[in-house]
């Protein structure tokens, strides 16, 4: 059986009608960082050091170093063995069942990209163009990607790590994690 790869090279736009089409979605940035946390605190989930990500991460590292010196330095004591995008489920599970959730790939969050400044809406969390005064964002056209990827050095894939593309640009450093929608049921 061949080794399943993480989705890359799609475009926010795409990732979504894509997704949607399968009764699926992208997560808020709120979802992805609690699911990226999994009840911790830490800068990982694994721990606050950079070689906490040992077995659980792909990011820039020896075996990628060697193969890609133009890549820079990595900062990381570990060899994750991969020096590009590792086969999906290739390193631990999160306490919550995430593989990996640090490195690889970056990901598509739904979110414009705004200012920790505006608005969540309940419940989803999902990063509204406003503040709590009422006075508007301003959107730039560009939405969140969460965590780093299998080029950049670890502190790119901190649960909080956070940037920005346009809606329409395709990266093979950007891919997705799906999400769906979930009710409590009630007794």
């Amino acid at each position: 059986m061949q080794p399943w790869h993480p989705v890359e090279s799609i475009s926010h736009e795409e990732a979504l009608e894509r997704l949607r089409q399968q009764g699926l979605d992208l997560p808020t940035e709120a979802q992805w960082e609690y699911a990226c946390r999994a009840g911790t605190t830490t800068r990982y989930w694994s721990g606050d050091d950079a070689d906490s990500l040992a077995s659980v991460a792909n990011v820039l590292d020896v075996t990628a170093q060697k193969h890609y010196p133009e890549w820079g330095q990595h900062d990381v004591s570990f060899d994750d063995g991969y020096a590009g995008p590792a086969p999906c489920g290739s390193y631990r599970a999160n306490p919550w069942g995430f593989h990996d959730i640090h490195g690889n790939v970056m990901e598509w969050a739904r979110d414009p990209f705004l200012p920790y400044a505006c608005r969540v809406r309940p419940g989803d969390g999902l990063r509204l163009p406003s503040l709590e005064d009422g006075s508007e964002c301003e959107l730039d056209g560009t939405f969140c990607i969460r965590d780093g990827h299998h080029q950049g050095p670890s502190f790119l894939s901190r649960a909080a790590a956070r940037d920005r593309n346009s809606n329409t640009v395709r990266m093979a450093l950007i891919g997705v994690r799906p999400s769906r929608a979930v009710t409590a049921s009630r007794k």
